[in-house]
Order: C-alpha cells, then sequence, then structure tokens
C-alpha cells in the first residue's frame, strides 16, 4: 500500500530559508547574547508592546501564547505590528497534522484495553504513533523495527502487529524487564530482542547488530541522542526513520548545523528557549509559570545588584521553586533558596532592595521573556528542518508533520523519512 504520510510533504528547504531569513528579521528580540539585553530587557522592545504587556489582562495574554498553538482566538487590543508578527509566526511553524485511523485499535482489543489505562498524554501518543510506524514498517518491508530509548517499549507494543521483529534499546535493564513481561502478558507471540546500551555515538547500531533493513524509531529523544540517532541512520542505511526530538537544552552547538545551512549560531539560552512553552494548558498554568519567572529575575536582579556582576543564566534553574508559585510569597521563596542561592546579605536586606525596586525590575524582565517565548516555536522549527535537510542531502525522502494536539504532548514535531528506493 502507498504510505499516505508522504502526502503531507512541505518543502523543507523553503521553509529553512524563510524561517532563518524571519529569525534574522528579529534577532533583537529572541536572541538576548546578540545584543546583551539584561538587565535592561525592555530597550529593543516597540513602546506600543510593552505597553500593551503592561495592561493586558492575564487571560489575553494566556490566549495570546496559546494562538501558536491552536491558529485560533487573538486577543482584542494588540499593537497592529504585534499582530501580524504572531500571524505570520503562526504560518511558518504550520505543519500537517497527521491522525492514523484507529483501525488497529479496533481490530487488537488487547492493544486498545493497555492504551486505555495509560495516562492521557501517554496514550495519545501511542494512539497516533503506533499504527503509523505499523504502517511504515509494513510498507518498507522491515527486517525489524527497532525503538531507541524505548524503556518499557510501549511504543513498540503499540506498534506490535507489523510484520517487523522488535528490538529495544535502552541503558535501563529494569526498563527493559517490564517491556519483556509487557510482551509476555499481551500475548505478542513474536520475536522480542532487548539491548542495554548507553548511546553516546553514532555507530552504536554497529555495537548492537543492527540490520540495514530496519526502522528506526525514537520519541522524544533527549539532546545529542537525537542527532546520534539521525546520523546512524544515514551510515547505517536503514529503510524508514521516525524521530522526535526534546529537551534541546542538552544539544551541543556543534551539533545544530547538520545539514551545513544554518547560518544562525544558537547558545544555551536559544536552546532552552527551543524548549519552552509555545502553549498552556489553562489560565492558572500560565499564571504559575509567570510567577515563577518573575521569582527568578528577581534572584537575577540581587545577585548582579550585590556582586556586580550578571550570574550564569543557567544556574537560575537549580533552586526549588513550589510546584504552585502563586501559593508562595517571595520572602518565604528567598528563605527556601537563600543559602543555596550563597548571595552575601540577609533576608530582610534582600526583601528591601526587592521591595525598593528589583521587583519591578523582575517583571520587566518576564516580560520581555514572554516576547523571546512567542519565537519559541519557531527557533525549533529551526532545529529540526535543519535535520530534515540532513535527511534529504543523504537521500531520503523526508517530511514533517504534527502527531499529537500540543496542549497535551508539546513537543509533537515528527521527522519521518524513508529511503528513496534508488538508493535501497
Amino acid at each position: 500500500m502507498a504510505f499516505h504520510c508522504f502526502d503531507f510533504r512541505v518543502d523543507a528547504k523553503e521553509r529553512f530559508l524563510l524561517v532563518e531569513t524571519f529569525l534574522k528579521k528579529w534577532q533583537l528580540l529572541w536572541q538576548p547574547s546578540a545584543f546583551g539585553s539584561y538587565p535592561e530587557p525592555l530597550k529593543n522592545v516597540p513602546e506600543s508592546w510593552a505597553q500593551y504587556l503592561k495592561t493586558a489582562s492575564e487571560e489575553d495574554l494566556f490566549q495570546l501564547s496559546n494562538y501558536k498553538c491552536t491558529g485560533k482566538g487573538l486577543p482584542k487590543g494588540l499593537p497592529s505590528d504585534l499582530k501580524k508578527l504572531v500571524e505570520e509566526i503562526r504560518d511558518l511553524i504550520d505543519f500537517p497534522f497527521y491522525h492514523h485511523d484507529q483501525q488497529l485499535l479496533e481490530s487488537d482489543p488487547i492493544y486498545e484495553q493497555q492504551i486505555n489505562r495509560l495516562n492521557l498524554k501517554k496514550s495519545h501518543e501511542l494512539r497516533n504513533l503506533g499504527p503509523l510506524l505499523k504502517d511504515l514498517s509494513d510498507d518498507l518491508q522491515a527486517e525489524s523495527l527497532v525503538e531507541v530509548g524505548g524503556g518499557k517499549g510501549f511504543l513498540s507494543l503499540a506498534a506490535s502487529s507489523c510484520r517487523a521483529n522488535h528490538i529495544i534499546i535502552d541503558m535501563q535493564e529494569e526498563l527493559l524487564q517490564k517491556c519483556r513481561g509487557y510482551f509476555e502478558r499481551w500475548n505478542r507471540n513474536k520475536s522480542l530482542t532487548t539491548i542495554v546500551k548507553t548511546i553516546d555515538r553514532s555507530d552504536f547500531q554497529v555495537d548492537c547488530q543492527i540490520p540495514s533493513k530496519s526502522v528506526l524509531a525514537g520519541l522524544h529523544l533527549c539532546g545529542n541522542l537525537s542527532v546520534f540517532f539521525l546520523d546512524s541512520i544515514v551510515k547505517n542505511r536503514n529503510l524508514g526513520v521516525l524521530s522526535l526530538g526534546c529537551c534541546y537544552h542538552r544539544l551541543e552547538e556543534c551539533d545544530q548545523n547538520l545539514s551545513g545551512l544554518c547560518q544562525l549560531h544558537l547558545g544555551a539560552s536559544e536552546y532552552r528557549l527551543a524548549l519552552a512553552p509555545y502553549h498552556y494548558k489553562c489560565v492558572e498554568t500560565y499564571r504559575n509559570n509567570v510567577i515563577k519567572n518573575i521569582y527568578r529575575f528577581a534572584l537575577f536582579c540581587l545577585y548582579h545588584q550585590v556582586n556586580g556582576k550578571l550570574p550564569v543564566m543557567k544556574n537560575l534553574n537549580d533552586y526549588e521553586y513550589p510546584h504552585r508559585a502563586n501559593t508562595l510569597e517571595f520572602e518565604a521563596f528567598l528563605h527556601l533558596n537563600h543559602e543555596q542561592f550563597k548571595l552575601p546579605i540577609s533576608v530582610a536586606e534582600a526583601m528591601k532592595m526587592y521591595q525598593g525596586g528589583i521587583e519591578e525590575l523582575a517583571i520587566k524582565m518576564e516580560r520581555f521573556e514572554f516576547v523571546r517565548r512567542i519565537f519559541s516555536r519557531v527557533v525549533e522549527v529551526y532545529l529540526i528542518l535543519d535535520r530534515v535537510l540532513y535527511l534529504e542531502k543523504n537521500h531520503f525522502d523526508a517530511t514533517i508533520v504534527q502527531h499529537f494536539d500540543g496542549r497535551i504532548s508539546p513537543r509533537n514535531l515528527g521527522v519521518i523519512g524513508k529511503r528513496s528506493t534508488t538508493q535501497v
């Protein structure tokens, strides 16, 4: 049968160039390292935007954040140039949704029963990816379906009615033991190979003796693992790939430019931006994140004023943030983290500085971060398009589709590829 996911092909090179041009144009708003904005965060933000962010309700800002995900419900009163910006972003980051038919669920009651027992996020992911992987491996007549970082093997179980044998690689033996138990319990009477391995380079397939006539899948592979994964597929001449990345803040800078086309240099701040939320489940979640950000930036400003130098931004993520920050006042937060943060002043002195102007500056910094987060999905797309172009350069037909509802599973952009028939 024709594998119809590739009906959703996009011109990756054209989209990539559009995204790169767009990011260069707005570089002063999303890449602080380009101009050293901190601790003067709003100096490059148009005054009309800053005024809007100051006066807009939480519901409007929540709605504006989610527009990138849903394409619906822009709040009223937006400055015209800000409205134009977010609409342009929506066009750049909008990829087709691929919803597989649910015939596999209907024909396999054990599968349906077990998937329904999982939490909403995992169930939602496997309902879409399981049937897709089955059809991709069957269409390519793969010898093996290999799940990298598979853990308990739920994705392989979801695709277990395919003709291919199953191989699952994970660094934790105890998870693979559960995987083997699930295969037996669910009456999956077919070949299953589990391999315990930490993958820290791209030749892992040779070590694991993976046949080239395989389809490889990786769901939310972390940092550099996503790069090793794609590089190994090219080198090992595999038939097909499904790759969803995650944890971009753990990506090494040297592994950003797989295609050789990226002109923008990204650093730690930009990788974290790529992982930032481009939607929120509810306005309460949005509000809680805002308060956490304000507390984080208040620590930043305190450190800067007391020590006369800027702290390392990534260190500000190391402190103990309450699950629901809106239940904790900043003074209690300071008591919680004072020793760890190593401020050479007392909590009382820090609170005096906070009330004397640092709170206001922290709020301004959070507003700037709101503007930065408008670009978060574009930076993520830039990284993913680079990976598609890398596959295309190495004789794959490749595309990007959205597999999940972004409000349920935010890292929902998948790279799907199959080796061109002339290269098999």
